[in-house]
């Protein structure tokens, strides 16, 4: 597992509110599992925005479509009522109910990946399945066709500098605005097409929102859908990779879910604390607040660490052991309050049905020696190469 227990206890010792220096100036950085907790529900924590220098500076380059579509759609860094308008609009695709119906197709997704390694003795876990399969399922959940499955999937890797800023190199970036436009154009095309036809997908639900009652605008629908598309896909690609990872590290639980696969349940929530796909969020006070005893005043930036607060002994004993049998394990792994990772039941259901059907077909998978590379991002921690061996 990534070291990064090291520096949740080094974080956690240190006073429960302290200024951090960072890109963006200093700010208040807030670990204890209680007081993240806390503040992810407090109304009074608001999502920062998108950057006005940032805007201006994509306005200024010709790029006022990414701009008004950062600035209106990303709902991530809205509040209310804009972001309370936007998830209304989202939110059905993504419910418990919903994503119930889902589990049928999402299975034959992973059936068809599985079915292309069968016969291979080696494979890299990441490229080969645990990348594609959630771009798969998330065009599946747009409505995307079925032949233009590998285009999203590209554009799920070239958008990710949209939400994390460790990637943003200079080609990574011209990637990333390339695929935007290109999503961009397909995604309005495929909206205006689900005006007339309605289907049972996301796409028509921005449809009928954009088309029908006017309650989001085109730059809006453009926005949360590339928010939908990115941070929805590199989350669950690192958290059914990062499960396979514990697993393997962990034969004994393995064994018993391979026995009762029930417990690949609890496999998945366990291993969204240990290692929490999202590690840090921000957020500004809107007002002066109170946290731990420290008076913070309203306009403040604050630097949520999730990531540490999972592993908080004060809140879980042992924090640092893959224990799949925790009482009241709740985590802080996709967040909390409004702004609650929106795809977190879809993730779920997809890598409980990915780790069932992948050690299923292949019982005896063993990691290669020095296979695991892990990736640069500190926010979105994960694997980037996962060598395996089919049969041990």
């Amino acid at each position: 597992m990534k070291p990064l227990h090291e520096e949740y206890a080094r974080l956690l010792q240190q006073e429960p509110v302290h200024m951090m220096d960072g890109p963006g100036g200093k700010r208040y950085c807030i670990h204890r599992y209680e007081d993240v907790a806390a503040a992810l529900k407090n109304q009074h924590f608001g999502a920062p925005k998108t950057p006005t220098n940032v805007l201006r500076l994509l306005r200024f380059a010709g790029l006022s479509a990414l701009a008004n579509a950062a600035q209106t759609g990303f709902f991530a860094a809205l509040n209310p009522p804009d972001h309370t308008r936007i998830r209304k609009v989202l939110d059905p695709t993504f419910a418990p109910r919903h994503v119930k119906t889902l589990e049928r197709q999402i299975e034959t997704i992973v059936a068809q990946f599985l079915d292309r390694l069968e016969a291979r003795e080696e494979f890299d876990l990441v490229s080969e399945f645990a990348a594609p399969l959630p771009a798969w399922v998330i065009a599946d959940v747009f409505g995307f066709p079925p032949d233009e499955m590998d285009d999203v999937r590209q554009w799920t890797d070239n958008l990710l500098p949209m939400v994390d800023a460790e990637t943003r190199g200079p080609m990574a970036l011209l990637g990333s605005l390339i695929a935007f436009f290109r999503f961009r154009g397909r995604v309005l095309r495929l909206v205006a097409e689900r005006k007339d036809n309605p289907k049972d997908d996301l796409l028509s639900a921005l449809a009928g929102a954009h088309h029908g009652t006017g309650t989001l605008t085109r730059d809006e629908v453009v926005g949360a859908a590339t928010l939908t598309l990115t941070a929805g896909h590199v989350t669950t690609r690192h958290l059914l990779t990062n499960s396979v990872h514990l697993l393997l590290q962990n034969p004994d639980v393995l064994a018993q879910a391979q026995q009762d696969p029930t417990g690949f349940d609890k496999i998945t929530e366990e291993a969204i604390r240990l290692l929490s796909p999202l590690q840090t969020t921000g957020r500004v006070t809107t007002q002066d607040v109170e946290v731990a005893g420290r008076k913070i005043p309203a306009g403040s930036k604050i630097r949520l660490f999730l990531g540490a607060a999972n592993h908080d002994p004060r809140r879980f004993k042992n924090p640092d052991k893959f224990d799949t049998e925790r009482p009241n394990p709740r985590h802080l792994g996709f967040g909390g309050g409004i702004h609650y990772c929106i795809g977190i039941h879809l993730a779920r259901v997809e890598v409980r049905i990915a780790l069932r059907e992948l050690f299923r077909r292949f019982p005896n998978l063993a990691a290669v020696d020095d296979g695991v590379k892990w990736g640069a991002s500190r926010k979105f921690p994960g694997i980037a190469t996962f060598r395996v061996r089919a049969n041990g």
